[in-house]
């Protein structure tokens, strides 16, 4: 006959098998943080400021609150409302009317954009804010997605072939019968900080390459490894330094 230390151990070994199933994560994108948002942050029921938490009467009462709220956390900057925009020039290219605009915000240089339509095209048309790609590249903005001629230069065009199969896609998706408004978003291109506009101190031996300047293009426009490495071996004459 088993003896009774026999039979419990397969016991003891099943119930660990299936409470570890029981409390396994599901599969999810935040991994083990997955049951703590589920859980804790989000819950069962709706969020407080939910329309479907039934507090609200209708759409406009709920939206009023929401929109107060969302931007409480948002913490908007004073931009001075609507900039006026310029139009500083105008072409037509590969069946597409283009606009040159700037306008002008209260910090920073002006910005540059381009606006792109269906040449001959009259009307209201549906419309699309295209906003370009990071890239690891600050020197171009709304050119990194834009072709406005047959001649791009050579660091757009390689971007666009690395990027989006030589093409510019806010063009492709003007040709659908769309406008489509693209503008250097911060800190890109014409919003870029510019190195002859900062201190000596930052500008360490930086320069602000011209568009045929491949090379100082792809290099960082401030020495900032330089600039740590000479603050840290000031901070402390046990600190270790090497090029």
């Amino acid at each position: 006959m088993p003896s009774n230390r026999a039979v419990l151990f397969p016991l003891v070994a099943l119930s660990l098998t299936v409470f570890a199933q029981s409390t396994a994560p599901r599969v999810n994108q935040v991994g083990s943080y997955g049951p703590w948002l589920a859980n804790e942050v989000l819950g069962e029921g709706p969020g407080r400021l939910s329309f479907r938490t039934g507090k609200w009467k209708n759409a406009a009462e709920w939206r009023q609150v929401a929109r107060k709220r969302a931007l409480e956390c948002i913490a908007p900057v004073q931009l001075g409302g609507p900039p006026k925009v310029t139009v500083t020039e105008r072409t037509t290219y590969d069946g597409l009317e283009i606009e040159f605009l700037t306008w002008q915000l209260p910090g920073g240089p002006k910005t540059e954009a381009v606006f792109l339509k269906p040449a001959g095209a009259r009307g209201r048309l549906p419309a699309i804010l295209a906003l370009h790609d990071h890239g690891g590249n600050k020197f171009l903005g709304w050119r990194k997605i834009v072709r406005t001629d047959a001649t791009p230069w050579s660091v757009q065009q390689r971007h666009q072939a690395h990027y989006y199969g030589g093409v510019g896609w806010a063009n492709e998706i003007a040709k659908r019968g769309y406008a489509v408004l693209v503008h250097d978003t911060f800190p890109f291109a014409s919003r870029r900080v510019m190195v002859a506009d900062v201190s000596p101190q930052v500008r360490a031996g930086g320069v602000d390459p011209s568009p045929d300047d491949l090379e100082g293009i792809a290099k960082p426009p401030f020495r900032r490894n330089d600039m740590a490495r000479r603050l840290s071996c000031r901070r402390s004459a046990r600190s270790g330094c090497s090029e």
